[in-house]
């Protein structure tokens, strides 16, 4: 909760956002284009924001599903299946909010390099908790199983080939999401309690917690490339003195350099990402 002065004037705040999309399109942008606002125009904002947050998650969940996602003249007409995960920062003043729903991921770079922070849970049905919760709300999860063929070593063919944990109903790989009506309304089958809108919020101090900069960024990256393997690559381009840029430049070349290194490593899913630096240049690792 932020002091009661807030209450009186508007403070400044930035946001940033990772809308990752399934089964199409509508659903990650109308994120785009609404959650902010949601969140914004919530009455506990600015003075209780975590509760502004959770609120505006749940209200783009209703007004997606209800407005969006099935035909309001006819209930059992689906018009669009699409879903979608979300990583969103909110600064405000000196504090930085964390909130997440689905397998995004927030990363922050601490104490000029010295430590990072994986901030925010993949919300994936391999999750223990994300598991248990599923079956404790009457889900179900299973590991996909796919014969191998025509594999160029015989000996290989026949045997079976795991893949992702999905969860039932819906058949997602993500638990949370905002979205995905076939997996939430009960008329399509679907189970409301099982994928759930629920955001994970986490907050930072600024004035206490050094952060050198946050990465954003969606599971095709992260899947190919480790938090550490990141972090270490954005240190790389930024205590290069050779490389002849401003610090805004070198932070473009960082995000390059990432979606370059997850295509090179055949990630064949969504890749964004998001760099955003809160010190004005940065020094020597341990200085």
């Amino acid at each position: 909760r932020l002091p009661l002065s807030y209450k009186n004037y508007w403070p400044k705040t930035s946001l940033f956002g990772i809308y990752d999309g399934h089964g199409g399109a509508k659903c990650a942008d109308f994120l785009r284009d609404y959650l902010h606002k949601y969140i914004f125009n919530d009455p506990n904002y600015p003075d209780n924001i975590c509760e502004a947050i959770k609120n505006g998650f749940l209200k783009a969940e209703n007004e997606f599903l209800n407005n969006y996602a099935i035909d309001k003249n006819n209930s059992m007409n689906i018009l669009d299946h699409s879903g979608s995960c979300a990583v969103v920062i909110i600064i405000v003043d000196n504090k930085i909010f964390i909130a997440n729903v689905g397998d995004s991921r927030c990363v922050l770079s601490l104490n000029n390099g010295e430590k990072y922070v994986v901030v925010t849970e993949d919300h994936k049905p391999s999750n223990e908790n994300e598991k248990n919760r599923i079956i404790q709300n009457g889900g179900h999860v299973y590991q996909t199983q796919t014969p191998i063929t025509d594999a160029e070593n015989e000996s290989l063919n026949g045997q079976i080939l795991l893949g992702p944990y999905r969860v039932i109903p819906g058949r997602l790989s993500v638990s949370r999401t905002i979205g995905d009506i076939e997996a939430k309304g009960i008329q399509f089958g679907g189970n409301p309690n099982v994928i759930i809108p629920y955001p994970e919020i986490y907050c930072y101090d600024l004035d206490k917690d050094d952060i050198d900069f946050i990465i954003l960024g969606c599971d095709g990256i992260y899947d190919q490339i480790s938090s550490e393997e990141i972090l270490d690559c954005a240190w790389m381009i930024l205590r290069n003195n050779d490389i002849n840029l401003n610090l805004h430049e070198k932070c473009g070349m960082i995000v390059d350099f990432i979606l370059k290194a997850s295509m090179a490593r055949k990630s064949f899913d969504n890749i964004t990402c998001v760099m955003i630096s809160l010190k004005d240049e940065f020094g020597t690792k341990g200085n």
